[in-house]
Formats: structure tokens, C-alpha cells, sequence
């Protein structure tokens, strides 16, 4: 073990208490000048902890070390401005910065592995020099002059970055959230990405002007957005949120999009002026209580009927024109497990029938409750049934006229055929007659009996053409044929 500590009389003046091999598990190294890193040249790897006092100079090297089994602490150090190891790979135990004033540079290109990334009253400290991705327990980034922070973290328990007042982007390579990932009391204007994060215990953000998620796809606990001044959320990815949803107070919020989300804990939104469109248009279960309680929503996208809604509902808003036929719908058959409320348009039935269970080919059926200029009014419902009704009046008013006239007209005349077909010497012989019917009209008959035409006078009465077949056939004034 190294122990290098700095006179209380004369901070130049140092003294060596006793020295160990650095294979010693319980060894620490107290670095007060940049002779003491020398050290580090007998073995790539230091098993116990290191610890810079404040004695050191402005710049300082670890040079060849790559491995620090223990914890890396810097703390109360007022003269340290930059700090790097260039060929350190790993530390076991923590990496503590804490009130080092004038701290301005960290650079450690190679580390990758890290227990816990702790930086906290950094004054001056403008960047972080971790160009590898690095896997890391916790992050807790406070109190610090960073102004962009672009960490290629595979995966972390806890992420903490609060309070550092210059910071405007903020880039985290991870993919896993084990605990909580919490952002606030940064600069207002900060952007945040989380590009590849898929999975996430909960999730707490405040204070920031955008968030980018687009690749997020299960919540195991809470997402929370409070005081932002960002105009959209959208994480189209998010299938499950486990925990509760909670947005409260994000003053330009318009539109909250998760077209993705099938069920969530609890959803909460309220106190947001300018919030328009929120699109839960696969949601189908949601635990406990649906609660919108804000002043301007025009359109709430969910499906046509929810599956399960195991608390309340309350849905409030200014505008008049919102719709809640959907939630109706929803109460009605019995999804709605607690209380309902919602002050906006309801469908003109106080009855709504059973819905039987459809699937689309994505699986639900859905239907979006949008505003007015998405549907029919009740106006233009009314003018519909009003046009319908006209229509059919008109249709048998006509239907009647017709009947009337074909009435007048009298009986219609009729035909018939007689059709004998015997085989003489295998020639088909045809005879066909056509009677008139209507006595008391001038007309015809006619029977094909042969090539000459016979007449018969229009005096003559009743007569039997055929006696064998009892035929008969009425004639009227006038000229017939036979022929």
C-alpha cells in the first residue's frame, strides 16, 4: 500500500508512510504528485483502490495502468484541472469525482467497465472523454458545467443527471434501464436521445425541451413527463407500460402519440394548455385509472371498444366539440369497472347495444374518437334522415300514379301457345294457334292449318274448330284468317 500525503505546514513538501506490493488486494495508492504513479510501471493491474489528494498538480496521468480492481476517488481536490488515463480499461469498484473545482477535462478513451460513474459539484468541468461504450451500474451526473454529454453506456441500473445548468444534449447509447433513469433541473433546452433503449424499469423526466425514444418497447414500472417545454412525446415503439403513465404540466405539450401501446397501469394527463391529439389507438387494457383532465383536447384516438378498465374514467376538457362516443360505447358494455365521466359529446342514444367481438387483420377493430370535422354533425345527421325520409314518399307517391294509370288502361292481352309436336314418318308437324281473348275488341285469329287462308265473316258465332280436342275459339267483328 502507498499512502502520499502533502504537509499541513507546506502543501509542496510531501512524505511516503510505507509501501506494498500492488498485488495486494488491500492496497490503496494515495497519488499527491505525478511521481507517484510510478508506481503503476511494476504492474498493469492495481488491486485495491486509488485516491488523488488535493497536493496534485493541475494535469495529471495514471499512465500505463489498465486495471483497477478497487475505486478511483477524487474528492475535495482544489487544484486538479485535467485528469487521464490513457490505457485504463476497467475499474471494479466506483469512479468518484466530488467537488473538484476546477476541474475542467476527464479522459479516459479506454475505460469500459465501471461500477458506478459518480460526478458531482464539477464547476468547470465542460466534457467527458469516454469514447468506448462502457457497462456501469449507476450513472450520477450533478452539479456540473457540461454542456453536451454523449455516453455509449450498454446498460445501467440508475442514470441520474440533474442540476447542470449549461448542458443542452444529452446522447445515452444504452439498451437497458435496470432500475430508474431519472433527468431534471437541467437546462430547459436540453434535447435528450436514447436511441437504442428498448426496456426500462421507470423512467422520470423533467425540465427538458425534446426526448427521443424510438426504440422503446416495455416500461416495467412508471414513465413520468413533468415541466417540460416540449411540443410532442411520441415513443411508437411502446407496446407495454406496466406502471403508471403520468404527464403533468408540460406547458407547449400538443400531441401525445403511442400508437403502439396494447395496456398500460394507470394513465394520468393534466394541466396541459395547449395538449390537442393524444393517440392510444391500440390500448386495450388498462388497470386502474384513465384520467385526462386538460383544457383543450380535440381528439383522443383509442379503440372502438376497450377490453378492460379496471378503475375510473374521467375525462375533462374545455372544448365542446370533443366526442366520447367510444367511452360511452365502453361504459356501456360493462368494460368500465369504476366510475365514469366525460364532458364532452355524447351519442344521441341513451342505449347502446352489445358489441360483438371483431378482429381486423391486425387484430382489433378500431375506431378513432375524433373531432367534428372527422364526422357527421348532428345537424348534418338530421338534414340525412330528413332527405331519406322525402325520398321515399316520393318513391311510392310514383309507384301509385302507375298503378292508377295501368288500371285505366284495362286488362292486358295474352297468348297462347300450343305446342304438339307427333312424328309422322319422322317429320315434326307444328300446330299453333293464337287466340284473341277480348271479345269486345276488333282483332285476329289466326290457326295455321295449311297453305291456303280461309275467312270467315264477322257474323258468324260461336264454332268448334276441332270437335275431337273440344277447341273452341270466339270471333269478333271483323276479318279472320285461316291459313
Amino acid at each position: 500500500m502507498i499512502h502520499i500525503f502533502t504537509s499541513p505546514r507546506d502543501p509542496s513538501e510531501s512524505f511516503l508512510i510505507f509501501i506494498r506490493e500492488c498485488s495486494d488486494s488491500t492496497s490503496t495508492a494515495t497519488i499527491a504528485q505525478p511521481s507517484d504513479t510510478g508506481i503503476f510501471t511494476k504492474c498493469s493491474t492495481w488491486l485495491g483502490d486509488v485516491v488523488i489528494v488535493t497536493a496534485t498538480p493541475s494535469e495529471l496521468s495514471l499512465g500505463p495502468i489498465e486495471v483497477i480492481k478497487g475505486s478511483l476517488n477524487i474528492v475535495n481536490n482544489s487544484e486538479l484541472s485535467r485528469l487521464e488515463a490513457p490505457d485504463l480499461r476497467t475499474i471494479g469498484g466506483d469512479m468518484t469525482l466530488d467537488t473538484v473545482q476546477i476541474l475542467d477535462t476527464v479522459s479516459f478513451p479506454q475505460l469500459s467497465s465501471v461500477g458506478k460513474l459518480l460526478l458531482n459539484a464539477l464547476p468547470n468541468l465542460q466534457a467527458m472523454g469516454l469514447d468506448t461504450g462502457i457497462d456501469v451500474s449507476k450513472v450520477d451526473i450533478q452539479n456540473t458545467q457540461i454542456q453536451s454529454l454523449e455516453l455509449n453506456v450498454k446498460a445501467a441500473d440508475q442514470i441520474i443527471i440533474a442540476n447542470n445548468r449549461y448542458i443542452t444534449k444529452i446522447n445515452l447509447g444504452l439498451t437497458n434501464i435496470g432500475k430508474s433513469l431519472t433527468m431534471e433541473a437541467n437546462n430547459p433546452m436540453i434535447a435528450i436521445e436514447l436511441p437504442n433503449l428498448s426496456w426500462a424499469y421507470n423512467i422520470t423526466i423533467r425540465n427538458v425541451s425534446s426526448i427521443s425514444v424510438p426504440n422503446l418497447n416495455y416500461v416495467n414500472g412508471s414513465l413520468g413527463l413533468y415541466g417540460t417545454v416540449m411540443e410532442t412525446f411520441e415513443a411508437p415503439s411502446l407496446s407495454v407500460l406496466k406502471g403508471d403513465f403520468e404527464a403533468a404540466s408540460n406547458t407547449e405539450l400538443v400531441n401525445i402519440s403511442m400508437p403502439s401501446l396494447i395496456s398500460a397501469g394507470s394513465v394520468h394527463l393534466y394541466n396541459h394548455t395547449h395538449l390537442n391529439t393524444v393517440d392510444f389507438s391500440q390500448l386495450g387494457t388498462i388497470d386502474k385509472n384513465f384520467e385526462i383532465v386538460d383544457g383543450n383536447l380535440t381528439a383522443l384516438m383509442i379503440p372502438f371498444l376497450l377490453r378492460n378498465v379496471g378503475g375510473d374514467v374521467n375525462i375533462t376538457t374545455a372544448n365542446k366539440t370533443f366526442h366520447c362516443d367510444n367511452l360511452d360505447n365502453s361504459k356501456q358494455n360493462n368494460v368500465i369497472q369504476g366510475n365514469y365521466e366525460c364532458n364532452g359529446l355524447h351519442a344521441e342514444s341513451s342505449t347502446a347495444s352489445s358489441i360483438p367481438s371483431s378482429t381486423s387483420s391486425s387484430g382489433s377493430s378500431l375506431v378513432s374518437t375524433l373531432p367534428p370535422s372527422a364526422g357527421l354533425s348532428n345537424g348534418a345527421k338530421a338534414g340525412i334522415g330528413v332527405g331519406a325520409g322525402a325520398g321515399a314518399v316520393a318513391l311510392i307517391g310514383v309507384g301509385a300514379l302507375l298503378l292508377l294509370r295501368r288500371r285505366k288502361r284495362g286488362p292486358s292481352k295474352k297468348s297462347s301457345v300450343d305446342w304438339e309436336k307427333p312424328e309422322i314418318d319422322g317429320v315434326v308437324v307444328k300446330r299453333e294457334m293464337i287466340v284473341e281473348l277480348n271479345s269486345d275488341q276488333t282483332g285476329a285469329a289466326e290457326m295455321m292449318t295449311g297453305d291456303e287462308a280461309q275467312e270467315l265473316h264477322a257474323e258468324h258465332g260461336m264454332s268448334e274448330v276441332d270437335p275431337a280436342t273440344g277447341t273452341r275459339m270466339r270471333l269478333v267483328n271483323g276479318t279472320h284468317e285461316l291459313g
